[in-house]
């Protein structure tokens, strides 16, 4: 049974074995925007982006609205699941470094809330935290960081804060 050939308007090509987008078709997709942005910044620290770049991999963060068909646990779901989430991190820390960098410490702060909704055991973002809201003028906050990550250390992995965690916790202090 062959398939009909796609005609300029159809949105799919559909055969009996595979489905796919018709790349002629005048489409705009969030997820290769987002591939997009996450490729023109791939490998380049976050101190090193430029205003123009910062704004890019900002507004593909805006895109990412969850974790790909969440509640669907077939194996290429999985992957591609972690697969973007992975790029969404990624970008993230990329913005939490710029904002660190430009001095702009809530828009880092919030960077950083954002990652540790997705890993709260990610030790290198509390301490960006912590120097963030040390230098924001917010101690208390920084400190209470600290006791966040160490908690999440120990309740996700069984260990304690790195040296380096603690010794911004002893500086904050």
């Amino acid at each position: 049974d062959e398939q009909a050939p796609a005609l300029p308007n159809d949105l799919l090509l559909i055969d009996p074995n595979w489905i796919a987008l018709n790349d002629s078709v005048d489409l705009w997709l969030d997820v290769a925007i987002f591939e997009r942005a996450f490729a023109a910044v791939r490998g380049q620290p976050g101190e090193t982006l430029t205003p123009e770049q910062a704004s890019e991999v900002q507004a593909a963060v805006a895109l990412y609205q969850g974790d790909l068909l969440e509640g669907c646990y077939h194996d290429w779901f999985l992957y591609e699941r972690e697969r973007l989430q992975n790029m969404y991190l990624t970008m993230l820390d990329k913005l939490l470094v710029f904002h660190m960098e430009q001095g702009d410490y809530e828009a880092g702060i919030e960077c950083g809330g954002r990652i540790l909704r997705y890993d709260r055991a990610r030790e290198c973002t509390h301490q960006q935290l912590m120097v963030l809201y040390a230098r924001a003028g917010r101690r208390t906050s920084a400190l209470r960081q600290y006791e966040r990550c160490a908690e999440a250390l120990d309740e996700e992995l069984g260990v304690r804060p790195s040296q380096l965690t603690d010794a911004i916790y002893q500086e904050v202090r």
